[in-house]
């Protein structure tokens, strides 16, 4: 009888594979993204006009630390076009006349929080198509626009179950969006707690 049959059958061969550490592995070696330490900060990745879906998730993680990298912050191409400020609004404006064009009214559970931020999203990232195309921005800066569906419980302070967007800015950092009315305000960790962001 050795150690290893004390062990209960069912715990023999459990081995427990973080998903998340395994594609950072496999990018790390096929050279798209950099090798970081677990100590180093956030701070040293500088937010530039193109971020890999790494650096962009790392930025939404220092305002939001519980959430976990590729679950709970959902990404799906490699590389973020991360507007100003300026540039959001234009593409928000636009958005809006596209969405007011086909009409959207609150339909509890029908149409409600979750669709609005799930046709914002949509709508924002055609639109961001169009917009690159006609006021000729270089081809290199044509990536996916670092906007997103956030679903949370508490916005602004209030303790609500809610769906809304989000933007990584180059000036104004983390730009939450209400997508029922438009409005738009600095994400802050303590009165903005977010569970869920798909890219």
């Amino acid at each position: 009888m050795t150690w290893f049959d004390d062990i209960p059958p069912n715990h023999k061969w459990h081995i427990s594979i973080n998903i998340g550490a395994v594609i950072k592995l496999i990018r790390i070696i096929m050279g798209k993204e950099k090798f970081r330490w677990p100590w180093q900060k956030v701070e040293d990745v500088k937010i530039t006009k193109i971020l890999s879906d790494y650096d962009l998730m790392l930025q939404l993680r220092e305002l939001w630390p519980n959430l976990k990298l590729y679950t709970d912050i959902r990404v799906s191409d490699e590389s973020y076009y991360v507007p100003t400020m300026e540039r959001l609004d234009e593409v928000i404006v636009a958005a809006r006349r596209v969405i007011d064009s086909i009409g959207n009214e609150y339909l509890p559970e029908i149409y409600d929080c979750d669709d609005f931020a799930l046709l914002l999203n949509a709508v924002v990232k055609a639109v961001w198509v169009r917009f690159a195309k006609e006021n000729n921005i270089p081809k290199e800066d044509w990536k996916s626009l670092a906007f997103a569906e956030v679903w949370g419980t508490q916005f602004r302070g209030r303790i609500m179950a809610h769906a809304i967007n989000c933007c990584l800015t180059r000036d104004d950092g983390v730009i939450l969006i209400e997508p029922q009315g438009y409005s738009t305000w600095v994400a802050n960790n303590s009165l903005d707690s977010v569970f869920f962001i798909k890219l």
